[in-house]
């Protein structure tokens, strides 16, 4: 996290060698639908355009990869010690 006067901002991405990751994008609800996330998605993608992408999008967010023509390549499972 860097933090400044006006502003802190959150690292929203994760580079290997072999994949982007894009995680943690939110909108709070009053300003959703103003595609604030997809500016912040296709921002993302520059980082390394060269790599492919992987996201866990929750249902309410499917539409903004769909739309900037992301295809599912699977799902992810999430998995816990059974405590």
């Amino acid at each position: 996290m860097a933090t400044s006067l006006s502003r802190t901002v959150y690292r929203i991405t994760y580079a290997t060698r072999d994949v982007l990751g894009i995680y943690g994008i939110s909108t709070v609800p009053a300003f959703r639908r103003r595609g604030f996330a997809t500016a912040l998605v296709r921002a993302a993608v520059t980082v390394r355009p060269e790599l492919p992408v992987s996201v866990q999008p929750d249902p309410e967010s499917v539409p903004i990869y769909t739309g900037l023509e992301f295809l599912p390549a699977g799902h992810v499972a999430a998995w816990h010690n059974g405590r």
